[in-house]
């Protein structure tokens, strides 16, 4: 496998590339959501669903809202996911550097060690949380603590 292959192809363009980044910004939608949204039929976007779904891009389910028969409710599949960079890393390391050289050294180890103490701090809290919920129920993993911390 080369570098080329590892690199997700562009983006979709004009109505598909939309669905994309309405379903990226806000999910799940139904079709007449995002039609709503996009200003066209929902007969159009659910040619375009069908379509997107065929790539694997996006992918469905039954849901429940309010009285009545579900509807189906569309989202990024995981290669849908893949296509809308993330550039976390990136955004805090400029961001560190930035306060290192505005407010100096010390100021972003401050700044680390209080975010570190506060996820210390929610991890310690969702690990009693478990501890009090094992005496009437199964013990949670530490997937369902991580979730519940925030830091899953």
């Amino acid at each position: 496998m080369t570098a080329r292959d590892t690199v997700p192809p562009p983006p979709h363009k004009g109505l598909r590339g939309e669905i994309l980044v309405e379903l990226k910004r806000s999910q799940p939608l139904t079709a007449r959501d995002l039609a709503d949204r996009l200003g066209v039929s929902p007969n159009a976007i659910r040619h375009h669903l069908k379509e997107l779904e065929a790539e694997r891009l996006v992918v469905y389910g039954r849901e429940q809202r309010g009285v009545g028969a579900p509807t189906f409710a569309f989202r990024l599949s995981d290669v849908g996911e893949a296509r809308f960079p993330k550039r976390y890393e990136q955004a805090l390391t400029d961001m560190l550097e930035r306060v290192a050289e505005t407010q100096g050294r010390s100021a972003t180890v401050a700044m680390l060690e209080g975010e570190f103490a506060q996820l210390t701090r929610r991890v310690e809290a969702a690990i009693e949380d478990a501890a009090h919920a094992t005496s009437s129920a199964p013990a949670r993993s530490a997937g369902t603590i991580a979730t519940k911390a925030g830091v899953a």
